[in-house]
């Protein structure tokens, strides 16, 4: 069986086709399809393509922008909220993106930085 993701050098290939066969039959009774299903679908995959199976590739996550925020912002956006006009996710938004904050998130995150600092906003 010469799937090419499997370089076996001190192994006997008797055991090597035993660990192959268990696997398949893991693999179908997991399906609930024949072995000679997983068979030929593994040997289709192959055929299409040389290295079907692989791990996935690392990606590290993005800092979130409410991360990059220290106390100082979070107090100018606490500020903005308290001042004399009530205001709308969008103003705050246009009004904190200006110095001294200058606010990099989107739409939603101001609401999450405003639960934050224990506002509630209806």
């Amino acid at each position: 069986m010469s799937s090419g993701m499997f370089i076996i050098t001190s192994v006997p290939s008797g055991k090597v086709t035993q660990a192959l066969k268990f696997r398949r039959e893991k693999t179908a009774k997991a399906t609930q399809l024949s072995e000679k299903w997983v068979k030929r679908i593994r040997r289709q995959a192959s055929e299409c393509n040389p290295n079907p199976f692989s791990s996935p590739v690392y990606c590290p996550k993005k800092l979130c922008v409410r991360d990059k925020l220290d106390d100082f912002d979070k107090k100018c956006i606490r500020y903005e909220v308290l001042s004399r006009e009530i205001p709308t996710i969008e103003a705050l938004l246009e009004r904190v993106r200006d110095e001294p904050v200058k606010f990099e998130g989107r739409k939603t995150t101001p609401w999450k930085v405003m639960r934050e600092i224990r506002f509630k906003y209806a």
